[in-house]
């Protein structure tokens, strides 16, 4: 179990400690993940059923500052 701060980047910040990266690398994880949506797209659409929803998760991937609502890492299709 990896305690995290809840300040709405709190699921990547999880999934930075669990794979033993510093929490604070948050903004790697979605950037990474931003990049892997892009570079296997066709297949993340279909994975999401529809193109606006692909944008909607790659999205909530885009850095904010405060981490709003809109770009929490929402389960279980992300």
């Amino acid at each position: 179990v990896i305690d995290v701060a809840g300040d709405g980047h709190c699921g990547f910040r999880a999934v930075s400690g669990l794979l033993d990266q510093s929490v604070d690398s948050y903004d790697t994880i979605r950037l990474e993940l931003g990049e892997e949506l892009n570079k296997n797209r066709q297949g993340y659409t279909s994975m999401f059923g529809t193109e606006k929803r692909l944008n909607d998760v790659e999205y909530a991937l885009t850095p904010a500052g405060i981490g709003y609502t809109d770009k929490w890492m929402m389960m279980p299709d992300m």
